[in-house]
């Protein structure tokens, strides 16, 4: 049972962290390092979006808007949200084993 908890509080805490991060580093988002590693890859994945944007009945510019509402997205606040929502699944399937 205190292991269970320490799982739970440490999700929290961490996600807290990623949330501080985030706003510290108001800047650093998916795009940016995506960016950094290879940009050649962002025109290269547009453009597969781009191809293939028919099979999912959206026109190209909702395409274009959603990659770039998706780049646009801190990475920190990413992480904390996740880290913050990972403990309500958690403590679902902690409580039933």
């Amino acid at each position: 049972m205190n292991v269970k908890k320490i799982i739970l509080l440490f999700f929290f805490l961490f996600g807290n962290f990623q949330i501080f991060l985030g706003l510290y580093y108001k800047s650093f988002s998916i795009g940016f390092i995506w960016y950094l590693i290879n940009p050649n890859i962002l025109v290269g994945f547009q453009r597969l979006l781009e191809k293939y944007s028919s099979f999912i009945y959206i026109n190209k510019v909702g395409v274009n808007k959603l990659l770039i509402f998706f780049l646009d997205i801190n990475i920190f606040f990413f992480l904390g949200f996740l880290f913050l929502l990972l403990p309500c699944f958690l403590s679902v399937k902690l409580t039933n084993s």
